[in-house]
């Protein structure tokens, strides 16, 4: 298991994602007219699949009142729906930092 945070490109690099159920704090997404809504932007997903993940398991992001289930958000007119091709799971943010405490990133180690 590995926390990567918001999943950006910078949370990511280096990090060693194969096989590995990946912690994902799910940021406000942009509804169809750009406002933010509660979601996992499709690109956080993609790169993490991407990377070889087994699982993602997101959480949102505190304060945001946003419920669980979160829906995979696309920015709108992008083309045809992207695929999600990995398993994945909302959680309520209270649980998030019982998994991150079992994750190498809260030991500091960035290359699990």
């Amino acid at each position: 298991m590995i926390d990567v945070g918001l999943g950006n490109p910078e949370d990511l690099t280096g990090r060693n994602l194969r096989g590995k159920l990946v912690l994902l704090e799910a940021a406000m997404a942009k509804d169809v007219y750009g406002q933010p809504t509660c979601g996992v932007a499709i690109e956080r997903i993609g790169a993490i699949r991407d990377a070889g993940a087994a699982a993602i398991a997101h959480f949102p992001s505190a304060g945001t009142g946003c419920a669980i289930p979160l829906g995979i958000a696309q920015i709108p007119f992008t083309g045809p729906a992207k695929p999600v091709g990995i398993p994945n799971v909302s959680l309520p943010t209270r649980k998030r930092s019982s998994c991150a405490s079992r994750s190498p990133t809260a030991s500091g180690s960035p290359s699990e």
